[in-house]
């Protein structure tokens, strides 16, 4: 008796062990997952723990490269690097040098060759931090080695410093450059800038000269806008149809279930707005000077074009015409494998683009732009001043005409758009795929891109890839066929990247071809880059131009303060005419030697 009661104890439990394994497995393998869980969960292991997705789907703890392996994610990890230096503060130096240079008598000029065997080195610190930056420029010339000066970037000026040249350093304020510009002896000698622009004229040196390192805020890390975006991530839809779609997952086709991803319009018009608002807040400087220039421009212009009165109102226009463009539910399908993969992915949708071209955006920036500037009798003006030291006048009328725009534009009422990639790895996804891409006008202008690509080890140290595309144009019923081969092979123990692209027409006449082989290596926190010869070749109807071009540069984190000019400062605004005599005395002085 005890032993039958033991028995009606221990089966239960045991029965109920095994249940609890099988729950657990299944709720491992993701069984219970809700589709748009389990789709978001195959997006992120696809994209990777940095993506936006895995990161509002709560799926970070996927790999940081997605699918990609070891040896693949090492090509990603000095990217990684590299943006943390610049986030941080960076020293650089780098080289290159034209090694040849090939151009056929038939342009003109023969001189082109005399480029061979020029280069130019630098190196430099920047502190993204404080906003400062340093460059030191040589240019070489075979043996022969000259300094273009040392240059040093805030945000309120830029300074160069030539010791081979000249004593102290020279300093151009960009912060106050239009009304220190007209107080300078400079309007006297070229022309004024119009006192309706001069205290717009003005930007920051640091952001210019090293943009990558300026540190804006992107709309994705904004504070305001992450619950818009947490909104819209909420009520994305995300359906299983109940479809399939047969693959081919490595060597075996496989039925993979079809999901359906649904963006509605009010999200996407939340979405659109909040970035708007976003834009405007974080730009608003920016605009309010472009605004003087918009109104500036327009007041040159007679045209009776209808036309928005500023500039903030342009920009709002274009806001409105892309909501009005975008206003409408949006469906992209995926398929799922077995093992809960992204193994293909496509997208089809039709637009109203004759909301573009009904607007007033076609009057404002034809007549701002191509029609209140003759550029043509500016560039000759410019031409005049290389020449004989004059230039165009902006006041002068006679740079700007009144002609209404012409529409050259047949209407367009509808776009079609269509992109699709299917993966056919094993292992991994992308390391065989196809796609393609449409966009297509009822006004006679398509562009379709097919193509087909493999990801794959050669051999355990060598990562080899191939792109293949052909990319089909039509403009007013005349087409034109470009094919696009690209192959490339990493080499994991020595770091070696050797690339080549090729662009043929359809007559299968080459157009363009780059060759490369270069080693981009991560030791110790610096980023070595060699590009031991890259080879253009780009052919016309003129002939054939080929270069040879040879470079390196070494990145590392940023250790020392950014170095300060030296000795006498002199502004380039506040010289006066007596200051520039002495200054190209020393200049002719330098070279006394000659």
């Amino acid at each position: 008796m005890k032993s039958k009661k033991a028995l009606f104890i221990i089966i239960p439990i045991c029965l109920a062990l095994v249940a609890a394994i099988v729950l657990l497995v299944l709720f491992v393998t993701g069984a219970f997952l809700s589709p748009k869980a389990r789709v978001m969960l195959a997006l992120s292991k696809t994209f990777g723990s940095g993506s936006i997705i895995s990161e509002y789907s709560g799926n970070t703890g996927v790999s940081k490269y997605g699918y990609a392996p070891e040896y693949l994610a090492d090509l990603l990890k000095a990217s990684d690097a590299l943006t943390d230096m610049k986030e941080r503060g960076y020293s650089v130096n780098a080289s290159y040098t034209l090694s040849d240079f090939d151009t056929p008598d038939t342009i003109g000029y023969t001189g082109y060759g005399s480029l061979s065997n020029t280069g130019m080195k630098v190196s430099g610190d920047v502190d993204t931090i404080n906003r400062v930056a340093y460059y030191d420029l040589t240019l070489q010339y075979n043996f022969i080695r000259i300094s273009l000066g040392k240059y040093y970037i805030t945000d309120t000026a830029i300074s160069m410093a030539m010791p081979s040249y000249f004593d102290g350093y020279l300093t151009l304020p960009t912060d106050t450059f239009g009304t220190s510009y007209n107080a300078s002896i400079f309007p006297s000698i070229l022309s004024a800038i119009p006192q309706e622009l001069e205290s717009e004229v003005s930007f920051s040196a640091f952001d210019l000269i090293c943009p990558s390192a300026a540190g804006k805020d992107s709309f994705f890390a904004d504070e305001d806008t992450l619950s818009v975006l947490k909104d819209f991530y909420d009520n994305i839809e995300v359906e299983k149809t109940g479809e399939s779609r047969s693959i081919l997952i490595g060597t075996k086709q496989q039925e993979c279930d079809e999901y359906r991803i649904t963006l509605e319009k009010e999200d996407i018009l939340s979405l659109i707005e909040a970035y708007e608002d976003w834009y405007f807040s974080s730009n608003r400087e920016r605009i309010e000077r472009y605004d003087a220039f918009y109104t500036y421009f327009a007041t040159q212009n007679s045209s009776s074009a209808n036309y928005p009165s500023s500039y903030s109102d342009f920009l709002e226009e274009i806001f409105d015409v892309y909501k009005e463009l975008m206003a409408v539910d949006h469906e992209i399908y995926v398929y799922l494998d077995n093992k809960d993969r992204l193994a293909a992915a496509s997208y089809e949708i039709e637009l109203n683009a004759g909301s573009i071209e009904n607007s007033n955006l076609y009057d404002t920036t034809e007549t701002l732009i191509d029609e209140s500037i003759d550029f043509d009798d500016l560039y000759d003006g410019l031409l005049e001043y290389m020449i004989y030291g004059s230039v165009p006048n902006i006041n002068d009328p006679s740079n700007f005409t009144t002609e209404d725009p012409a529409d050259d534009l047949d209407t367009t009422d509808t776009c079609r758009i269509s992109a699709e990639i299917i993966f056919h790895g094993r292992d991994y996804l992308p390391e065989r795929y196809e796609g393609s891409f449409l966009i297509d006008f009822d006004n006679g202008y398509s562009c379709e891109a097919r193509y087909t690509g493999e990801n794959r080890t050669d051999t355990k140290d060598m990562l080899h890839s191939v792109l293949n595309a052909v990319i089909d144009l039509e403009v007013d019923g005349t087409s034109d066929c470009y094919d696009i081969a690209y192959e490339a092979s990493y080499q994991t123990e020595d770091k070696n990247l050797a690339a080549e692209l090729t662009v043929t027409d359809e007559n299968h006449t080459e157009l363009l071809n780059i060759v490369s082989d270069s080693t981009l290596t991560l030791e110790d926190d610096t980023i070595e880059f060699e590009l031991e010869e890259m080879t253009l070749t780009v052919n016309s109807e003129s002939g054939e131009v080929k270069a040879t071009l040879e470079a390196e540069a070494a990145f590392s984190p940023l250790t020392d303060r950014v170095p300060l000019p030296e000795g006498k400062e002199r502004n380039l605004f506040t010289m006066s005419k007596q200051d520039y005599e002495q200054l190209w005395l020393e200049i002719v002085n330098s070279f006394s030697f000659l």
